[in-house]
């Protein structure tokens, strides 16, 4: 992997981190989508890639802290607060510091109102 960075290939880093995601599933699967958002994200400034690999890594893994972090980082971002609070809620009880969860719910702002 440290050959195709060194090489400047980032696609093929990306193909590759899918592929072992998609063998892998679950946490791994995760861990490697996460990996490959990172590539996205520093080497290829590919900000459509980067979420879609993070939401890739969230649906591989709901129980993992790390894709669920991302996730709402990336909601928060994208200020899309229905999806938030539904990942929110995923998020706390898998948390290892709570307060680092009730934080990341207070910069999300208040809850949205639901219309039928």
């Amino acid at each position: 992997m440290e050959g195709l960075r060194a090489r400047g290939r980032h696609g093929d880093l990306l193909d590759i981190y899918e592929a072992g995601a998609q063998a892998a599933g679950g946490s791994r699967a995760a861990e490697l989508l996460l990996a490959a958002a990172s590539v996205a994200s520093g080497a290829l400034s590919d900000a459509d890639t980067v979420w879609a690999l993070t939401h890739c890594a969230a649906e591989a893994a709901p129980e993992n802290p790390a894709a669920l972090r991302a996730l709402v980082e990336g909601l928060c971002a994208r200020k899309e607060s229905a999806e938030l609070l539904a990942a929110l809620e995923r998020l706390i009880p898998l948390s290892e510091d709570a307060l680092q969860a009730l934080e990341a719910r207070r910069r999300a702002g208040p809850a949205p109102q639901i219309t039928e």
